[in-house]
């Protein structure tokens, strides 16, 4: 649960250091994607796990404040490639977590199991 307040803090962050040109918000939420995208291929431990949330929650807050002031020009594309990135990535991380109940004894119970 570390993401969103991450991403909240770095909301703030930015806009307090007044850190919102485009281009600056533009990399550092793509690069920081880019690295989170690792989470599908490494092992997982908590201290990973806990360092790959916060990674997404920087990146988060980056790409949100990043549609508020894009360009008129890429707005619109940039706005649909957030859009596709992000459901493509829940999916992803939702084939994980699914795969990760097959396996558990309580499955059968499931959606109630996690609860």
């Amino acid at each position: 649960m570390t993401v969103y307040p991450t991403a909240l803090v770095t909301l703030v962050v930015l806009l307090l250091f007044n850190l919102i040109a485009f281009e600056f918000l533009f990399y550092s939420s793509l690069i920081l994607f880019i690295l989170n995208c690792y989470r599908f291929i490494i092992p997982r431990s908590e201290i990973v796990g806990l360092a790959m949330n916060a990674m997404l929650g920087v990146s988060l807050g980056s790409v949100i404040l990043s549609l508020f002031y894009a360009p008129d020009s890429v707005r619109l594309p940039w706005t649909v490639f957030v859009f596709i990135t992000v459901s493509v990535f829940v999916f992803l991380k939702g084939l994980r977590v699914f795969n990760v109940c097959r396996q558990c004894p309580r499955y059968g119970s499931f959606p109630k199991c996690g609860k």
